[in-house]
Parts: C-alpha cells; sequence; structure tokens
C-alpha cells in the first residue's frame, strides 16, 4: 500500500511538471509571437507627414467632410511651401463651402503669379457671384467667355446684369447668346436652393428664353412675357423656372 502511494505520489509530479512545463512553453510561445509581431510592425515606415496630410485631404474630400479637408489643406501647406497648388486647392474647398469670402481672397492671391489660371479665374467669378458683388462678377465672367467661349460664362453675364438693372445690356448679351454656333445643343447647370431638385440641367435656349421672359415682364409686356416662357418650355418642358414665372405672370 506504502509502494503504491509513492507510485501516485510520483506520478502527480510528473504530471504537475508536464503542465508546468506545458505553460512555459505556451507563454514562451506567446512572447516569440508578440515579440515577432512588434518587430514586424516596427519595420513599418510610417507615412511622412506630407503624405499623411494628402492622405486626410483626399479622405476629407471623399467624405463630403470639407472643414477637415480644409485643415489638412493648411497642414499640408505648413509642410511643403513650396506646393503653390495646393492654394489652389484651398480656394476650391472654400468655394465648396459657400465661404465666398475666403475663397475671393486666395483666388485673387493666386493671379497674382498665375494671371492666366482659368480655374481660379471662374472661382474668383462665382465667389463675386456668391457674395453679390455683380460688376466684378460680370467682368470675371467677360473676361472668361473672352478667352474661351463658354455659352455658361455669357449667360452668366446676362443674368447678372437682369439682376443689376441693366436689362438693355441684358437683352444684348441674349441676343449673342443664341446666335453662338451650336447653341441648340448646349446646356447649363441651373441650381435652386431650398428644393427636393437641386438643379437641372438645361439648354441653354430654354434658360436664355426665360431670362428673355423675365425682361418682358419687368417691362411690363405681359403677352410677349408668356409667350417666351411658353417658348422656353417647348425647348424643355418641365423647365421649373419658366413653369413658376409663368404661375406668377398668371396671378
Amino acid at each position: 500500500m506504502k509502494k503504491r502511494g509513492c507510485l501516485f505520489s510520483n506520478y502527480m509530479k510528473r504530471i504537475v511538471l508536464f503542465l508546468a512545463f506545458g505553460i512555459v512553453m505556451l507563454f514562451a510561445s506567446t512572447v516569440v509571437a508578440q515579440t515577432a509581431g512588434n518587430s514586424s510592425s516596427a519595420g513599418k515606415t510610417p507615412p511622412s507627414p506630407n503624405k499623411l496630410h494628402e492622405r486626410v485631404y483626399l479622405k476629407s474630400k471623399r467624405m463630403g467632410d470639407l472643414a477637415s479637408a480644409t485643415m489638412a489643406l493648411y497642414y499640408w501647406m505648413e509642410a511643403q511651401p513650396a506646393r503653390k497648388d495646393l492654394l489652389d486647392s484651398l480656394c476650391l474647398v472654400y468655394l465648396g463651402r459657400g465661404m465666398f469670402l475666403q475663397s475671393a481672397s486666395i483666388a485673387r492671391e493666386v493671379l497674382m503669379d498665375q494671371k492666366e489660371n482659368l480655374i481660379i479665374k471662374e472661382a474668383l467669378a462665382q465667389s463675386y457671384e456668391g457674395l453679390g458683388a455683380y460688376k466684378d462678377a460680370i467682368l470675371m465672367y467677360q473676361q472668361l467667355f473672352s478667352t474661351i467661349k463658354k455659352p455658361l460664362f455669357l449667360y452668366k453675364v446676362s443674368a447678372l446684369q437682369y439682376l443689376s438693372k441693366n436689362f438693355e445690356a441684358a437683352e444684348q448679351n441674349l441676343s449673342a447668346l443664341e446666335a453662338l454656333p451650336g447653341i441648340e445643343k448646349e446646356k447649363i447647370l441651373l441650381n435652386y436652393q431650398g428644393e427636393s431638385l437641386n438643379s437641372q440641367a438645361v439648354p441653354v435656349l430654354a434658360a436664355s428664353k426665360n431670362i428673355r421672359g423675365v425682361l418682358l415682364m419687368e417691362a411690363g409686356f405681359k403677352a410677349e412675357s408668356e409667350l417666351m416662357f411658353k417658348e422656353a418650355l417647348s425647348i424643355f418642358p418641365g423647365f421649373i423656372m419658366a413653369e413658376r414665372n409663368l404661375q406668377a405672370l398668371k396671378k
């Protein structure tokens, strides 16, 4: 009986030793794995500050977070002051945020060195328009149209001249717009604020006829104005602006 107890005791010792050895091995293998993981991550080169700012900027823009995109651009510009093109991006981000004072200020700074930067010229024209500085906006759109005969620019000139109560000049530019070669194929994007339908791609001719109708309505020629709105709708049925003007005329 004593011998059996001794054997059992030795057997239990071996089990304990085996378990202890197993725990030590498990712990050792875990440490090795963690060390290997740490060394592999340590071997990774972290992105440079410039690359990091670029990634944050691009991701913020993709997510529609223009506030974060703005901050990323400022950090990026500080890290790379030689990158003058980043100022262009900052101007366009501010414009996209509707912060027209900032976008206009930056656009003017860019154009001091890059007088023929057409993208920034258009951004400046849009900024002036957003600020209600119609005279300056008209001048910029006229310069743009003289460089590239884009119908949108001449349409903008006419629309802003109407808003500035310069009806005669607006009508003259509408005539010039409608006489452009291939104008019947051209479209412009008109935006509606606070609407379920935010914008419409409208044929330029329909948009031009609509402004003509408004000019005639302002002058008190209701019958002629109605014809113009109907003509605009015949070119583009469902033209929201012309429909509303026609409804307003009939009230």
